[in-house]
């Protein structure tokens, strides 16, 4: 199945209300996913995830100032990145994502330590996040071959 296809059987199965930015973005296959302040929930994020195509990288994700979403739906997208774009995706945008908690943090700090070696651009603010996390986040960062530009 096409991108578009499996995003329209997962809506369908699901009863979900397909996202336009989602279609848009399935349809083309850009080398950047923007759903910056669309209002995407997990359930809108999670059908989009299942969708994502296997191939043709992505190079910059912003989901940011999404404030619905939350570690679930956010970090199977991280793992769908990880396994699928890693070594293309340049920068990610998750500011103002404000249900983002422990289980994203511990999680994106595994992932920046392994397998988001090509990552230069980084947004996190509007997060928040606990002492332990900040400590492995901050070493993690601090130690990325890569980033330049942390917010």
């Amino acid at each position: 199945l096409t991108p578009v296809r499996r995003y329209a059987k997962v809506c369908m199965d699901t009863g979900l209300h397909p996202q336009p930015s989602s279609i848009c973005y399935l349809a083309h296959l850009p080398p950047f996913l923007n759903l910056r302040s669309k209002g995407y929930s997990d359930e809108d994020l999670l059908a989009l995830v299942a969708a994502l195509p296997y191939t043709d990288g992505l190079e910059a994700v912003d989901i940011g100032e999404n404030p619905r979403l939350s570690d679930r739906s956010v970090c199977a997208l991280l793992d769908t990145l990880a396994h699928r774009h890693a070594d293309r995706l340049l920068s990610l945008r998750m500011n103002q994502c404000a249900r983002l908690g422990r289980d994203f943090v511990t999680m994106f700090t595994r992932l920046l330590n392994t397998s988001m070696q090509a990552l230069q651009v980084l947004s996190l603010t509007g997060i928040l996040i606990g002492k332990r996390e900040y400590t492995a986040l901050s070493c993690a960062i601090r130690s990325h071959p890569r980033l330049c530009d942390v917010r």
